[in-house]
């Protein structure tokens, strides 16, 4: 007769990572069901920072009908980009650090400063920040003179 297994024979993994969690779980029943939910937090990347264990009915699974198991939820820490340092560089190296670190560049303000012109002075947020992959940098790039820009209508105005 096999052996039964409940929610109360899987420790929890809280504090591990993910690869260890799933080793430690699995070597307590290789028929549980792992599911794993990745969310932002303050724990280390790939951390696991909850578990939950629910009994389930295994046909729901597609297992035998009528048979039961457990599925454990895992919530790891989600994966997330570094924001790079980009004050100081060209607007094309900068934009370049960002696609590298998976971000993409933000809201562009200008400022005249004949010197330097076309780098980037200041930037949003500060580099060495955790952000969500694809999250935006605004930044403020010197530029040599008047700026003009075309309005949502098509016109053109100078600031």
């Amino acid at each position: 007769m096999p052996q039964t297994i409940t929610v109360a024979d899987f420790p929890d993994q809280t504090g591990n990572t993910e690869a260890v969690a799933r080793s430690n779980l699995l070597a307590v029943s290789a028929d549980v069901l792992i599911e794993v939910v990745y969310e932002e937090s303050a724990a280390p990347v790939g951390e696991v920072v909850s578990q939950d264990n629910t009994a389930i009915a295994i046909e729901e699974a597609g297992g035998p009908v009528g048979s039961h198991g457990v599925q454990i939820t895992l919530h790891v820490s989600e994966v997330v980009s570094v924001v790079p340092d980009i004050v100081g560089q060209s607007v094309t190296a900068g934009k370049s650090l960002l696609h590298a670190a998976q971000l993409i560049g933000g809201t562009i303000t200008f400022v005249v400063d004949p010197d330097n012109v076309y780098v980037i002075t200041a930037q949003d947020p500060p580099p060495n920040d955790e952000v969500l992959p694809g999250s935006a940098v605004n930044y403020t790039v010197n530029v040599a003179g008047v700026v003009v820009l075309a309005s949502s209508r098509g016109s053109r105005r100078r600031h």
